[in-house]
């Protein structure tokens, strides 16, 4: 991820008048700060798609739609972020109003784009109490596309709606495009308990666990965000909340529910998989390495009691 690099570009007067002007700017942005065109099209695209989705908001004047997943945590932890080609989000609100919120929220351009979006479908086989949505936003200018945003949105489970953390936006004032002040994502803690389930979901013939990328994902958050014994009780809530909402779907769907604390041990395919997403993200251990540094984080995690501030 760029966002430094790119904050530190100056800003232009005005907007660009068409996608082939904006492909321009973005050609000399990628000269000068080393990124490819392709990422800075993306980091563009995916700024303004998550700005235009937290236009909507609940009657606590928060955003409806927080950040998860591969895309938020670009964003939390560049330089030294896997690459991502979705925005995950999380809505806060209730089931029904998800359609409503989101056709308001891009009713109005944002700056030179005007926000057109996919059929909303349905993510079949998912293992959530609410079904999970799919669908993707087009940014356009004057009716020419300038990139198609893929967006994920799950519903609240556990205490995952409760709060949100913000962040800064990167700027995309050399762009001519405004950018929002701050983006909103689910906390860190709850990121982690999610990833954690993930990463400790079962083998089986017809699904088996390719989420390795999440076992990169957790040293890296752990290292940034968790050093030492850093947020032990918050962590512990939200894992502890976020596992026993999923048992209860898992029972009620007639599957043996997993408990916390979860083992760790590698599945099936992630010897294989693993150079690849811990390349990407400069890590600098093996599987085996990884592994134990989880392992040893739930069990910190486990053992905290409830007075430790994060």
């Amino acid at each position: 991820m760029t966002d430094a690099a790119l904050n530190s570009l100056p800003g232009k007067e005005r907007a660009p008048r068409s996608v082939g002007i904006l492909n321009g700017w973005v050609t000399n942005a990628a000269k000068q700060v080393g990124v490819p065109h392709d990422r800075l099209t993306w980091i563009i695209a995916s700024t303004v798609a998550i700005a235009v989705l937290q236009r909507a908001t609940g009657a606590d004047g928060r955003t409806l739609f927080a950040m998860k997943g591969g895309a938020y945590l670009e964003h939390r932890l560049e330089p030294n972020a896997r690459s991502t080609r979705d925005v995950d989000t999380l809505f806060r609100g209730p089931e029904t109003s998800f359609l409503g919120a989101l056709d308001a929220a891009i009713a109005e351009p944002w700056g030179p784009f005007t926000i057109r979006r996919s059929e909303v479908r349905e993510i079949a086989n998912a293992r959530a109490a609410t079904t999970p949505r799919r669908f993707d936003l087009r940014l356009e200018m004057h009716g020419k596309a300038f990139r198609r945003i893929p967006i994920e949105v799950s519903f609240g489970e556990g205490g995952v709606s409760d709060e949100v953390e913000t962040f800064p936006a990167p700027s995309l004032a050399f762009f001519g495009i405004d950018s929002p002040d701050r983006i909103a994502g689910i906390t860190l803690a709850y990121q982690v308990g999610q990833k954690l389930h993930a990463a400790t979901d079962p083998d089986t013939d017809e699904r088996p666990n390719d989420r390795v990328r999440d076992i990169v994902d957790l040293v890296q958050i752990r290292r940034a965000f968790f050093p030492g014994s850093a947020g032990l009780s918050d962590l512990k809530r939200a894992c502890t909340s976020i596992f026993s909402a999923r048992a209860t779907v898992a029972a009620a769907a007639g599957r043996s529910p997993r408990t916390w604390p979860p083992p760790i041990f590698a599945r099936s395919t992630w010897s294989r998989d693993w150079a690849r997403p811990a390349a990407e993200a400069g890590l600098d251990l093996t599987l085996d390495e990884a592994l134990r540094s989880v392992r040893d984080w739930v069990e910190d995690i486990d053992g905290a009691g409830t007075s430790e501030g994060h």
